[in-house]
């Protein structure tokens, strides 16, 4: 269940950065147990999935299932689209491949409907849940809901030319990789002693992945990853390794 939240405001803003509001648990559910290791089961596609190992400590990110602007190929952003049928189908899935691979000990969602939908549709309900909005969507401003056809090859080119661009009420991806990685910096510790979830969106996960790597913010632009897919780390010598990347146990569900 999700539980009794306070907020407080995060990162001040700068360079027309956003100041996020952070909402912490008041009261969490008693920690269960330990679990003994799972097996992972080869199911479903991914960049790494079959070869992957067993790691009772991990970050996973999984980004959030189909929406209705999904479906019509438009950017939502910030804007608080639900999931449709086959987000929470997409969702389910990803639930139960998850819970094979990893038991689930904390999950991190944004405030948007689309991120809790998705904890809720794959079986994480009871879990202890955080609401962050660091993991927020980027803001696209004015080109929020338009067709990703009709304003991609622009936009694009303009954060290409400089991360710094900030669209017409919108944000820039420099000030998106500041509050994500901030708040990875804070996950990274407590991910070498727990299993950490955090159901997020796609351009938070690509710069969360270039962030752990020791990448620039430009390095975002060139990833992709798909709805429902799982991204996770996993500790060696107490540093977060790459392990999974953009893998989709529910890629068959269109």
């Amino acid at each position: 269940m999700f539980y009794a939240l306070s907020a407080r405001v995060g990162i001040g803003a700068g360079h027309g950065c956003h100041a996020p509001i952070i909402a912490t648990v008041r009261q969490f559910a008693t920690n269960r147990g330990p679990s003994g290791p799972v097996r992972p089961s080869p199911r479903g596609g991914g960049a790494s999935h079959d070869s992957a190992i067993y790691h009772r400590f991990i970050l996973i990110l999984l980004r959030h299932g189909r929406t209705p602007n999904n479906a019509q190929a438009r950017l939502q952003g910030q804007f608080d689209s639900p999931l449709d049928e086959v987000g929470l189908e997409q969702s389910a899935l990803v639930g139960e491949a998850l819970r094979e691979r990893w038991p689930v000990d904390r999950v991190v969602v944004s405030s948007r409907r689309r991120t809790q939908q998705t904890a809720r549709a794959a079986g994480l309900a009871d879990a202890p849940t955080t609401v962050d909005d660091r993991w927020m969507e980027i803001d696209f401003g004015a080109y929020d809901d338009r067709r990703i056809s009709e304003v991609m090859a622009e936009l694009g080119a303009a954060w290409a030319s400089d991360i710094s661009y900030m669209p017409p009420g919108g944000e820039s991806m420099a000030c998106l990789h500041g509050r994500v990685g901030e708040a990875v910096a804070e996950l990274a510790e407590e991910a070498t002693t727990s299993n950490i979830l955090v159901v997020t969106h796609a351009t938070p996960i690509k710069s969360a992945v270039v962030w752990l790597l020791g990448g620039g913010a430009e390095m975002i632009m060139r990833l992709r990853v798909s709805l429902a897919s799982v991204t996770a780390f996993g500790p060696v010598s107490r540093r977060l390794v790459l392990t999974d990347f953009n893998w989709c146990p529910a890629r068959h569900i269109n």
